[in-house]
């Protein structure tokens, strides 16, 4: 599978845009939900495992949160 995040990512996504996409040539399924207008949650769903990014933003920024679970 590829480790490459800007291939398995949608390349823009709008505020509350909530969504699904199983990429079949990566075995991936990813979701992505707002949770309020300042925060995004990206899971990816594969085989050993799943990944969460987190997106918090702030007036200083955007905070990142990177979580791996494996099975």
């Amino acid at each position: 599978m590829s480790t490459n995040p800007a291939y398995i990512f949608r390349e823009k996504i709008g505020i509350g845009e909530n969504r699904s996409v199983t990429y079949e040539d990566e075995v991936v399924d990813v979701e992505y939900k707002w949770k309020g207008k300042n925060k995004l949650e990206i899971l990816q769903h594969f085989a050993g495992g799943e990944t969460s990014y987190i997106f918090k933003h702030k007036k200083n920024g955007t905070k990142l949160t990177t979580i791996h679970s494996a099975d």
